[in-house]
């Protein structure tokens, strides 16, 4: 996916909601948080490792048994620095092709706090 330049008002909090957080590194300017999803956790975890797949929408079936696809960069938590954070979801659950969930749902809650 191909992110066109982006620009965030700097007087503002910038949130951006987008289902790929693959396309956080993408960015011109990062926004202030950016939510995401779609990894579903990398479907299995390993202790020590994280996850193992990512889901590759749109993408050819050959295709996702390329590097880019396994141990992702990004498949739960909070990633970032400074000039912005990536939060990103394992989600409830798996209703793709795949019927199968190895890991446990979840539902993130997010406070967001005026700075001081």
């Amino acid at each position: 996916m191909r992110i066109q330049k982006t620009a965030f008002d700097e007087d503002f909090f910038n949130l951006l909601l987008l289902h790929n957080p693959f396309c956080f590194d993408e960015l011109s300017q990062k926004p202030d948080l950016m939510l995401s999803g779609h990894v579903h956790g990398g479907f299995v975890r390993l202790p020590l490792i994280g996850g193992v797949f990512a889901p590759g929408a749109g993408v050819s079936f050959l295709k996702r048994f390329s590097r880019e696809f396994f141990f992702p960069k990004y498949t739960k938590g909070v990633y970032g620095d400074e000039t912005g954070r990536l939060v990103v979801s394992q989600g409830l659950g798996l209703t793709a092709r795949f019927p199968v969930r190895v890991i446990p749902p979840e539902i993130i809650c997010v406070t967001l706090h005026r700075p001081s």
